[in-house]
């Protein structure tokens, strides 16, 4: 798979694991000169202003804001407990990251749901991350 950064370079990437019950896949680039986003490891609060970036319809690099209207609800019965936000998203966000007001990524936009963005917190992502790096480590 190829992966895309901002300054226009193209770089091979490999996914090594996924967690298909929160829709996320850990791909893997070899390269060492990028900087990770930094994460928030305490969860979404109700009322918080954050910004959601992606590429809705094809545009490129667009910003949107919104606040928490919920977070850690199931969406659905039986479903992943999401963060949801009324943030305006489109198809082409989902992947990109839900960001703070101090720029830390608290979720994973996932999809649109009764009118609301739907993300999925970052601690979810960071245990497939860490399940894998245990993994590769053994």
């Amino acid at each position: 798979m190829t992966v895309g950064l901002l300054d226009g370079r193209q770089l091979t990437g490999q996914v090594v694991a996924r967690d298909g019950a929160n829709d996320l896949a850990l791909v893997v680039v070899d390269e060492r000169r990028l900087t990770a986003a930094r994460h928030r490891a305490n969860p979404a609060r109700v009322g918080e202003l954050v910004v959601a970036l992606g590429h809705p319809f094809g545009e490129r690099y667009a910003a949107a804001t919104g606040i928490i209207a919920a977070s850690g609800q199931p969406w659905e019965a039986g479903r992943r407990a999401l963060i949801q936000a009324d943030v305006p998203i489109g198809p082409g966000s989902s992947g990109g990251p839900l960001l703070d007001a101090n720029g830390f990524v608290i979720g994973i936009n996932a999809m649109v749901g009764g009118g609301m963005a739907l993300a999925v917190p970052s601690t979810l992502a960071e245990r497939l991350v860490q399940a894998y790096v245990g993994y590769a480590a053994a």
